[in-house]
């Protein structure tokens, strides 16, 4: 199977899509390429949408809005792509070539009819046509992971390894200097009291108040990982997954998502300034299904994360699986029939 990436610059959009990608590639031999889009400004948004509603012809405005030409798209057997950026070039890309194509999040004001499927963590959006309830694809392979020494008590923690995935503020999520303060004390004390091993990583949103709190908490002696974003020595993402437990700040879905392929119990974490959004109908999905615990920063303690780590039930199976299950019968009406045994990764540069 050839598959059609689009990526946007979000590194959490398109390690959706070649988390979707790794999925296939269990059942079929996949061989994935990659192209980056990057829509013009004046091409983009709300007026792009809608030259793709009027039907402007899809080679024309992949050229001037995408500076994609029809070579460079080929004939892929599936198009897939996640991030509104994408979501122009993927239609008009399944226009130009009839291939089948499967769109990861919202498709704002398309027609469901311009998808072959539509992956979506809403449950309110399962009943749309096209629409597929699953979880965020990604590229974390519990396979991959040590097994994890379960925690059950506060007792418990002594000597586990704790994975710390830190974001950063967004408009939602008005993480302040305080809010960093209160995550790098309420960490530093439950290092102390229990004993158990932090490993903490930023991502690319972390702000520098948010590093130097953790760096000083780091100085303490309490960190026995501390991965700033974009600084070497680079640590693979793999050593955190892999920790016996997960804290995640909330601020990005991605982030939790992944988390919860990862198969350990996962706690989000929120600042004081934290407003709803739309990802909190997936996290508490999420909850409800009893795969994550939701928590303030200032309710953290070692008795509080234990008695939520022990309530949580993480994924029985490869969370590849039910996703490929959920999208067999959508790609099968399309022509695309997934093997019910692995098959082998062809050449798939991820």
């Amino acid at each position: 199977m050839d598959i059609l990436i689009f990526a946007d610059a979000r590194p959490g959009h398109f390690r959706q899509s070649e988390g979707l990608a790794a999925a296939l590639a269990r059942r079929r031999d996949v061989r994935v390429r990659r192209l980056e889009v990057r829509p013009r400004p004046v091409l983009n948004g709300t007026l792009l949408r809608w030259l793709v509603r009027a039907h402007v012809p899809p080679a024309l405005l992949l050229r001037l809005a995408c500076g994609l030409g029809g070579a460079a798209i080929g004939r892929p057997d599936l198009i897939v792509s996640a991030g509104s950026d994408t979501l122009a070039a993927i239609v008009l890309a399944q226009r130009l070539t009839g291939a089948p194509n499967v769109f990861i999040g919202t498709i704002r004001d398309l027609a469901e009819d311009d998808f072959a499927a539509v992956l979506t963590t809403f449950p309110s959006h399962a009943s749309r046509p096209r629409h597929v309830l699953a979880a965020k694809p990604t590229l974390i392979d519990p396979d991959r992971l040590p097994s994890p020494h379960p925690i059950a008590t506060a007792d418990d923690l002594a000597g586990a390894s704790l994975g710390v995935l830190v974001g950063g503020p967004t408009p939602s999520h008005r993480w302040s200097e305080t809010d960093w303060t209160a995550l790098a004390a309420r960490l530093g004390h439950i290092a102390s009291a229990t004993g158990v091993r932090l490993h903490i990583t930023t991502s690319r949103r972390t702000p520098s108040e948010a590093i130097a709190a953790l760096q000083a908490l780091a100085a303490t002696g309490a960190v026995e990982t501390l991965a700033i974003f974009g600084r070497a020595p680079a640590v693979p993402l793999d050593h955190f997954f892999g920790a016996d437990a997960l804290l995640v700040t909330d601020d990005s879905a991605t982030m939790v998502f992944e988390a919860v392929a990862a198969r350990r119990p996962v706690v989000t974490l929120a600042p004081a300034d934290r407003r709803p959004t739309r990802d909190d109908e997936a996290f508490d999905h999420l909850a409800s299904q009893g795969l994550i615990r939701r928590m303030g920063v200032v309710a953290v303690t070692p008795q509080s994360l234990a008695e939520a780590f022990a309530a949580i039930r993480p994924m029985a199976a490869h969370p590849a699986e039910p996703l490929l299950a959920a999208l067999a019968p959508v790609l099968a009406r399309v022509g695309l029939e997934l093997g019910k045994s692995p098959g082998i990764p062809g050449n798939a540069d991820l």
